[in-house]
């Protein structure tokens, strides 16, 4: 059907662009701004799921990568205390293994006491 189409044309999309950014070794301020644009973009298809009656979206049923793809501009945009509260305080950001935050932040982030600390916060931790 309709929805099932959909998304299984967006899924790929979606988890393309998470790994190709997951992939990357280090990200800049301009970057990392310009990437999370780019992906906050992608919320414009939630439409495509909603019900036309009711508005309610069943883009999370058909686009299982959609919730991870909807926290990575937050992740990309910002600072290592919001990135603490959205994994530990929020869970927000179950979708993401250890090695996947680990990588994002160490893409993002100048190698600091801060960062050392969160990064072995969530090593030990059961994201």
């Amino acid at each position: 059907d309709y929805l099932s189409a959909m998304g299984r044309l967006v899924e790929p999309v979606l988890v393309r662009t998470l790994g190709d950014v997951e992939d990357l070794d280090d990200i800049g301020e301009t970057e990392s701004v310009k990437l999370a644009s780019l992906v906050r973009n992608f919320g414009s298809l939630e439409g495509l799921f909603a019900d036309g009656t009711t508005g309610e979206t069943a883009v999370g049923l058909f686009v299982p990568s959609w919730f991870k793809a909807s926290y990575l501009p937050e992740i990309l945009t910002g600072s290592l205390v919001d990135i603490e509260f959205l994994t530990f305080e929020a869970g927000a950001l179950v979708d993401y293994t250890r090695a996947e935050l680990v990588g994002l932040i160490k893409a993002l982030f100048a190698d600091t006491a801060n960062r050392s600390r969160l990064l072995e916060k969530i090593e030990s931790s059961e994201v």
